[in-house]
């Protein structure tokens, strides 16, 4: 590992902060002391989009510890020796955005490039790339790495391999899950010809040869744009979310249907709402006992960032049939939104936020966060072994810790 003497020496005395030993990446963050501060500066100064730290410590600097405690068990989540390194990275293209599926029997990652997104590069005149990643081949760059002028520790570059779009089936793409042993995306379309809709790719090359589009409309209206899905395992069902992004980044038509949750049946055909009164209804998952449906609502970034709309995880029953029923919050976020969110395989709740990845135990009690700094993540994806990867716009980063994701992902 190779860290400048110069950047070693300011770092050291947030470095003595951690209680565990010399180069641990584990951060015992000082809530109590944090609860009545000197000075609390107005909206306009510090807001959502401000990462709370301690006075004393610096972004760079608490980067070089990004496993940050908030609660005792949050140390049974990530192991005694936790360890999170970028394994790709380009500062002029945000490839790492959306729809992160692990595929198991190739072990390997798939996720999506910010759609409508300039550094995207993709809009109404271009869709996103889906791209995927080998995750042996991001554990061994893992292997060596060195701490930047960032607080970053960093690995080569993975390489990435383009997931063809043929037939225009994978239109910004946004969403992603394993399905029936392939993967489905969510597509948010293009201008007013390429509409929403439901694709299933094949994980093994050629990839999207065998694609096929199962859903572009909901009684003959279409769809806003299609977010986040979640597979459902006792009905075999997929829930996904439809919100107004593709509207107000400019690259899909006014909205012809409320912001609102779905339920979709490949069996019957049969399309149905299960969820509404969002804002932004956004990412979605579901407990591994699958009866308990979580869903992020992003209504914050809209246009005019208005900081009283929800940065808010609603949680839900799910009854033996898959109807939601006795919506209640889960947790409001302190950093930007929550987006994408999954559990662990003890039910513990992870979201990716404006500076990292946050975790809640069931009862929504806050642990801790893996930090990353702004941008944050908006999504992340388990693979196996407590390989948790994090998409960070320019980055991905792997966080390597004890807890094990929910065998959902790998369904």
């Amino acid at each position: 590992m190779r860290i400048s003497f110069a950047f070693l020496l300011a770092t050291l005395p947030y470095l003595a902060a951690a209680t565990n030993d010399a180069g641990s990446q584990i951060y015992e963050f000082p809530l109590k002391s944090t609860n009545v501060l000197p000075t609390v500066p107005p909206p306009s100064v510090f807001n959502y989009s401000t990462p709370f730290l301690p006075p004393s410590v610096n972004l760079s600097t608490a980067k070089t510890t990004p496993f940050h405690v908030y609660h005792p068990d949050f140390h049974t989540i990530i192991g005694p020796s936790p360890r999170l390194s970028v394994v790709w990275s380009n500062p002029e293209y945000a490839a790492a955005h959306e729809a992160p599926v692990f595929h198991e029997g190739s072990n390997a990652l798939f996720f999506a490039a910010n759609a409508g997104a300039p550094l995207g590069r993709s809009g109404k005149d271009r869709s996103n790339v889906v791209w995927r990643m080998s995750v042996d081949e991001a554990v061994e760059v893992a292997r060596d790495v060195a701490l930047d002028g960032e607080g970053d520790y960093v690995g080569g570059n993975v390489t990435l391999v383009e997931v063809p779009n043929e037939g225009n089936v994978l239109e910004n793409v946004n969403g992603g899950a394993n399905y029936r042993g392939q993967l489905v995306f969510m597509t948010e379309g293009r201008g007013d010809s390429i509409p929403s809709g439901i694709s299933v790719t094949n994980p093994e090359a050629p990839y999207n040869s065998t694609g096929t589009l199962i859903l572009n409309n909901f009684f003959g209206r279409q769809f806003n744009s299609l977010n986040d899905v979640a597979y459902h395992r006792p009905t075999g069902d997929l829930f996904f979310t439809d919100v107004t992004y593709g509207f107000t980044q400019d690259f899909r038509p006014s909205p012809g249907l409320p912001n609102q949750v779905y339920r979709y049946n490949e069996t019957s055909g049969l399309v149905s709402v299960v969820a509404d009164g969002f804002s932004m209804p956004n990412g979605i998952c579901f407990s591994p006992d699958a009866r308990t449906a979580y869903v992020a609502d992003t209504g914050l970034v809209m246009r005019d960032r208005d900081p009283t709309r929800p940065a808010t995880i609603y949680a839900f029953d799910v009854l033996d049939d898959g109807r939601f029923e006795n919506r209640r919050t889960f947790a409001f976020v302190d950093s930007v939104v929550p987006d994408g969110v999954h559990t662990d395989s003890n039910g513990n709740l992870y979201a990716g936020i404006g500076d990292g990845v946050v975790v809640y135990n069931p009862h929504g009690i806050l642990l801790g966060k893996i930090f990353t700094g702004p941008p944050g993540s908006a999504n992340f994806i388990w693979a196996k072994g407590g390989k948790l990867f994090i998409l960070a716009e320019t980055k991905v980063y792997l966080a390597e810790i004890a807890a094990e994701g929910d065998r959902v992902c790998e369904s």
